[in-house]
Formats: structure tokens, C-alpha cells, sequence
């Protein structure tokens, strides 16, 4: 884990902590809750059929990467903070995050551990996070401003942020099967009265999404494509109540092929699952 990265990670959630409304006793969920009922990993059973809309969902919500190049994701344990301004709502949301880690195969760090993701759920969190820029200090990360700026241009009010560490051990710096991408830290924030029509599962099982994974926003899907919590926030979306099969099959799929499986791999390897597991 890269020292500098978790730093900045940590230096921004003491920053968020000392905010106001912020209550400082939800920061850090606990690395190792109780082991989840059946009902926080329950996925409805919709049929796949359409192969190829499958796979064309993946490239979608990975931002259309190239195919050839590895997804990135998270390596080492994942620490979770939250700085959740409703505590016991944040407890839900933070057990629930937790929990679809897990699922997905991740390693969950132990308690104590430096954070290298972070939840904020705040008022006007947009604003908050122009204000903290200006203030100069550094932000997620080495992100650059203009990685920044184009978080910030979101449609959803929910912001996600990802250091990325590209590791390339080809000649000439040239990506090959050896190249690895690194989430590094990453961390989601999201206004308080847009997440506060939705169920804690609902909200967690997007930020879930977006913490872990590449993912982008997404407007409604084709009609024969899998459904998605990553509607959620659009207006006219079929809104999901939790992760759907397709969400979860392409989280466990980007953990459990190897370290460094291309997009591609990870589009057709999660599109043949979802053929697969189908009728079930």
C-alpha cells in the first residue's frame, strides 16, 4: 500500500470529521462486524438472455476501457471509514458495504488499520468539496485537479473518486499482460438529501459499486440489458432495491480472476456467469 496515498486518505477524513453535523463516532464501521444475514446479500433472479447485452453493460459501466488493458481494482485489504452525519443509518450503510466486499472476495483489514476508502454522506457535499480544495490542500490521493474537476462535473449527487496506480512491466513502458492497474484509495460522496430517499441498502449497495470498481454513471439501460443499481439516481430508471445479479456477478468477477484481467475478460466472463446462472 502506498504510504502517501493513505495519508492524503486519512488527512481528508479527519477534515470531513471535524465538518459540522458531522458525528466523529461513525467515522470507522467496524473492520470486522458480525457476519451478514442471508437478507443483506439476497439478489433478485431475473433471466439473462441476451449474451451480448450483457457484455456490452460491462464496457458501459467500466467507462468503456480498453479492452485489452486491465481493470482496476483494489489490491491489498480494504479499510473502510465513514464520516455519516445520521449514525445509525451509517451503521447500516457501512455493515452493508462491508458485507458486499466480502461477497465479492476482497480481504477485509483489521481493525486499527489506515483507511484506503472513504464514505462521506454530508449536506451540499458538492460544495464542501470545492471549498476544501480551495483551501490548498491536497485531495484524494495524487489526483490530479483536472481528474477532480471531472468528478465534480457529475450528474448524480454522488461524487467517486479513485487514485489509480498503473504498474506496467512491458518493454518501453508498453501495456501487456503484466501490467496491473492499483486502486490505490478511493472514496464516494454524496449529498445527504438525495441518499436520504433511498434505503440504506440502496445507497450502499451503489457507493459498493462505485468504491470498488470502475464504474461510471449510467442513464437507464436497453430493454434487453441486465438492470443495474447504477440508475439509481436517474429520474426515469426502473430504481433497483439492491445490487442486481448482474452488478454482483461483475464485482465478484473483477475479484476473482486474476489480479490483472483484462476488460474484456471480465465483460465476457461475467456475461457467460450471468448466461449460465440464468434459469436459477
Amino acid at each position: 500500500m502506498n504510504m502517501r496515498a493513505t495519508w492524503f486518505l486519512g488527512w481528508l477524513l479527519a477534515a470531513a470529521l471535524a465538518a459540522p453535523q458531522l458525528m466523529a463516532q461513525e467515522a470507522a464501521p467496524p473492520a470486522e462486524p458480525a457476519p451478514a444475514d442471508d437478507s443483506e446479500i439476497l439478489v433478485e433472479r431475473e433471466r439473462i438472455i441476451d449474451v451480448r447485452a450483457a457484455s456490452a453493460l460491462v464496457r458501459a459501466v467500466s467507462g468503456r476501457a480498453q479492452s485489452r488493458e486491465p481493470l482496476p481494482r483494489f489490491n491489498v485489504p480494504l479499510c473502510l471509514s465513514l464520516a455519516i452525519d445520521d449514525p445509525e443509518r451509517g451503521v447500516l450503510i457501512g455493515r452493508r458495504i462491508i458485507a458486499n466486499a466480502r461477497a465479492a472476495g476482497l480481504t477485509i483489514a483489521k481493525r486499527g488499520c489506515r483507511p484506503n476508502a472513504l464514505v462521506i454522506i454530508r449536506e451540499d457535499v458538492r460544495q464542501w468539496i470545492i471549498d476544501y480544495r480551495r483551501s490548498g490542500r491536497q485531495f484524494i490521493g495524487r489526483m490530479k485537479r483536472h481528474q477532480v474537476d471531472r468528478v465534480l462535473r457529475s450528474r448524480d449527487p454522488a461524487y467517486a473518486f479513485q487514485d489509480i496506480e498503473v504498474i506496467v512491466a512491458g518493454p518501453r513502458g508498453r501495456v501487456d499482460r503484466n501490467t496491473r492497474k492499483n486502486i490505490r484509495s478511493a472514496a464516494v460522496m454524496m449529498d445527504r438529501a438525495a441518499s436520504a430517499q433511498f434505503t440504506p441498502e440502496q445507497v450502499a449497495d451503489y457507493i459498493t459499486l462505485r468504491l470498488l470498481a470502475p464504474t461510471r454513471e449510467m442513464d437507464e439501460v436497453a430493454g434487453r440489458a441486465p438492470r443495474t443499481i447504477l440508475t439509481l439516481f436517474r429520474v426515469n430508471a426502473e430504481r433497483q432495491a439492491e445490487m442486481s445479479r448482474f452488478d454482483r456477478t461483475y464485482l465478484a468477477t473483477l475479484y476473482r480472476l486474476r489480479f490483472n484481467a483484462t476488460a474484456m475478460e471480465v465483460a465476457m466472463t461475467t456475461a457467460r456467469m450471468l448466461a449460465t446462472d440464468g434459469g436459477r
